[in-house]
């Protein structure tokens, strides 16, 4: 898949539906509440379920859905139209993988979204009347005309064919794949600390009318055109949605400062673990100004730290009105107790610290690193003060 560079320049180009510019309760402007954790991996079959998902809502046009045999339905009927499904949930570093057609016709935008609070943002988006294409994106801390990072992929048929679209984030990387295939990689390390998207997330998925005559025309223009509603609809159709948080046994997140950091998340009943390695790919950046600065690496005066992580086992069993879901929270090296009675799969993963990690309280000087710091200073006034 041969992937190519674009850039935005002006916030007017830009997807007005899904990069938002506002939060209901913003942590940068002193707002915090408590953002449920999924802690666990959570999957929803449309071919085999007709139904609303659990632990989705719609929040948007919900009398434009409907099940089919080949799944759900989204549709672009008319002005206004939006149907959205978002996470009740959000993850702490994550995977979000969804087998899908994109909305046909000029003007028509389908979108996997993963956004904060802070409105940090990663975006898979399909243009209509681009089939052979697929952009990817972030924004951090709701950003829109400057450290815009976006590509270009080529793929086979987004509209007519059902492909899957996954999005790996981790502490270290964000990897866009389709059909299994990594087909874009921005690191931590490239964009920056503070560019880099590291704050929970919910996920958000729909199609919308981006070329609507009332939106602005840089939007239009860059949604493919002005829709043609007496083509109408235009259905944006998903097969199956399966969701990973890596902070595997979180019940809950929350901010502690204004920060927007990912120090600044307090995560209650879990911990942050490092998912699979992820094949390594040539990674593609593009921004309307310079790269911010590289964060600090680690020193080679650091040990390295392994975790042990069991693997969550998850299963859902639909029925008319209800469901149950079954879960085995993952154990670490960390927690040395055993839980009788739990089951986790064979597989058993093991990962390093890298060069580029994620910061935390420890990277704060203590009042013993600066009593260290002082020492060589301490002992030649001491030398000098016998001497004389």
């Amino acid at each position: 898949m041969q992937v190519k560079r674009f850039v935005l320049i002006a916030a007017a180009l830009l997807p007005a539906a899904f990069a938002q510019t506002s939060s209901d309760c913003n942590p940068l402007k002193g707002c915090f509440k408590d953002d449920p954790a999924l802690g666990t991996t959570y999957s929803w079959d449309y071919t085999k379920n007709h139904g609303e998902a659990p632990r989705f809502d719609i929040v948007s046009s919900a009398s434009r859905i409907s099940y089919q045999d080949d799944g759900m339905h989204m549709s672009v009927t008319m002005k206004g139209d939006s149907p959205t499904l978002q996470s009740q949930f959000y993850i702490f570093w994550g995977r979000a993988e969804i087998v899908m057609k994109a909305g046909p016709g000029a003007g028509i935008v389908s979108s996997l979204v993963f956004q904060s609070d802070v409105l940090d943002e990663i975006d898979v988006e399909f243009i209509g009347n681009q089939p052979g294409n697929v952009q990817t994106n972030i924004f951090s801390k709701g950003n829109q005309d400057v450290h815009i990072y976006g590509a270009n992929t080529a793929v086979a048929d987004t509209v007519g064919v059902f492909h899957k679209y996954t999005v790996d984030w981790t502490p270290q990387q964000i990897t866009w794949s389709i059909d299994g295939n990594v087909v874009r990689v921005l690191s931590r390390a490239e964009l920056g600390e503070v560019v880099y998207p590291q704050t929970p997330m919910q996920i958000k998925f729909g199609p919308w009318a981006a070329g609507d005559p009332s939106n602005a025309p840089g939007t239009i223009e860059w949604a493919g055109g002005p829709i043609d509603y007496s083509l109408a609809p235009f259905d944006m159709v998903v097969a199956s949605l399966s969701i990973t948080d890596y902070s595997t046994g979180a019940t809950k997140y929350r901010y502690k400062d204004t920060s927007g950091s990912a120090a600044s998340i307090e995560v209650t009943g879990g911990g942050i673990v490092n998912p699979p390695p992820q094949q390594e790919t040539t990674s593609i950046t593009t921004s309307s100004k310079p790269p911010p600065p590289k964060p600090t690496t680690t020193s080679s005066e650091e040990e390295e730290t392994t975790t042990s992580v069991e693997e969550t086992s998850t299963s859902y069993r639909p029925t008319k009105s209800t469901f149950s879901v079954e879960t085995t929270r993952a154990s670490t090296s960390s927690e040395p107790t055993e839980r009788s009675g739990e089951t986790t799969f064979a597989t058993v993963i093991s990962t390093q610290s890298s060069g580029v990690r994620l910061p935390t309280n420890s990277d704060v000087p203590s009042s013993g690193s600066s009593i260290r710091t002082a020492s060589p200073l301490v002992i030649a006034i001491v030398a000098l003060f016998v001497l004389f």
